[in-house]
């Protein structure tokens, strides 16, 4: 009995030039994985294509899977089940990563480039997505005013967003752009965290996420990544250690609304930046998180609002 298949096949398509696009007999199956047998004979479901790599995904079926796909587009489809990750980094893993981002070379097995580590740390620092901590440069950053503006572009909901910078931030921004200019200057120039292989380009989100999977596979912290760091930090700043409001908290990490109903029609027309706010909760933060990386219990971190 012949199976109902649905295949997807990615093929280069050079769009930048003009013309129709032609193909040929197709090159070796991609990452090892076989092309079905027989699919030159199946026929096409749909076509689309990615702007960001620049390539055609073309959808083909064989005589079931089209039958199938006339009658219900949906059938063959498996629905995702989605659970939200819970992980929260606890003190001694905060500790522990922290040390090992000053003193790669203390830690067995563990080869990280100087400027990863620094990234990572202004992620635990600051909050911020992966992709934002990879690109930043110096013409984002406000250093008299102490702020990070980041342009609609390059966040994740499209709206600009500004980060207030604390000591702490400032002091691994200084050394980064030190590291990456080859002198340490007043005037930052380029990218903080540019690629080693072109300095003119910052260095992946990709690459973050495996320094971190090294650093925590050396150190035997299980199951953690950079994007952690937010929640980790988010948790803290909404609990009793600190008590920042959770909306205040939502706009620390660029999210429109956390609440939805009125108040996400309400942020449709709110862009107020709450740059005092924001300042107070993440310098509570940075506060907190020097006295879990020392060791040491402070005073109170609560911060009070109204």
């Amino acid at each position: 009995m012949q199976k109902p298949t649905i295949a997807v096949v990615a093929l280069v398509a050079g769009l930048t030039g003009s013309g129709p696009v032609h193909s040929s007999a197709p090159p070796a199956a991609p990452n090892g994985i076989e092309f079905p047998q027989g699919y030159q004979d199946w026929r096409v479901i749909g076509v689309s294509h990615r702007t960001d790599n620049n390539t055609l995904r073309i959808i083909l079926g064989n005589d079931i899977a089209i039958e199938a796909a006339d009658r219900n587009p949906a059938a063959l489809i498996g629905v995702q089940k989605w659970t939200d990750r819970e992980r929260v980094l606890s003190d001694a893993e905060l500790r522990t990563i922290w040390a090992a981002c000053l003193s790669p070379n203390d830690v067995a097995e563990l080869s990280i480039a100087p400027g990863t580590t620094s990234a990572l740390r202004l992620a635990a620092v600051t909050l911020q997505r992966g992709g934002e901590i990879c690109g930043i440069h110096a013409s984002e950053i406000d250093r008299a005013g102490r702020l990070w503006i980041l342009p609609g572009e390059r966040t994740k909901n499209h709206r600009s967003h500004v980060v207030p910078l604390s000591d702490t931030a400032l002091s691994i921004l200084d050394d980064a752009f030190a590291l990456a200019m080859g002198r340490r200057s007043s005037e930052w120039r380029g990218y903080a965290f540019p690629s080693p292989r072109d300095k003119r380009k910052p260095v992946t989100r990709r690459a973050l996420s495996r320094a971190m999977q090294r650093m925590c596979k050396a150190t035997g912290i299980e199951d953690a990544t950079p994007h952690d760091f937010r929640r980790t930090g988010s948790t803290n700043l909404t609990g009793e250690r600190i008590g920042i409001p959770r909306f205040i908290v939502s706009r620390i990490l660029n999210q429109i609304s956390d609440t939805g109903g009125a108040a996400t029609v309400t942020g449709v027309y709110d862009r107020n930046a709450y740059l005092t706010d924001k300042r107070r909760a993440l310098d509570a933060w940075a506060a907190l998180l020097t006295e879990i990386i020392d060791g040491r219990k402070g005073g109170s971190n609560v911060v009070q609002f109204g």
